[in-house]
């Protein structure tokens, strides 16, 4: 898959692998920076709960793709010899 993007006034086409490398880097980065160790700053007010909460989205989004990819793809099969089944049972009846 492409994603287009606009990037300073020019739209380009960028492989969705290479456009989730950078978000979840982009993630990473900002969650590490809020984070009193290497922010410098202690006491923060909670800041960054949601760049961990992507990450861990990101994280288990993988995962579990990984996990059911060959479910998916016997669901998608018997999903489509099903509709088959079912038109050719219209066109013949």
């Amino acid at each position: 898959s492409n994603i287009k993007m606009l990037f300073f006034i020019r739209i380009f086409s960028l492989s969705a692998f290479i456009f989730l490398l950078f978000w979840i880097g982009q993630q990473v980065f900002s969650g590490m920076g809020s984070l009193p160790m290497f922010s410098g700053k202690e006491g923060t007010d909670g800041g960054g709960v949601a760049y961990w909460a992507h990450i861990g989205g990101f994280v288990f989004g993988v995962l579990i793709g990984f996990l059911f990819k060959n479910d998916v793809k016997k669901y998608a099969l018997v999903t489509e010899s099903n509709q088959v089944r079912a038109a050719w049972d219209r066109l013949t009846s």
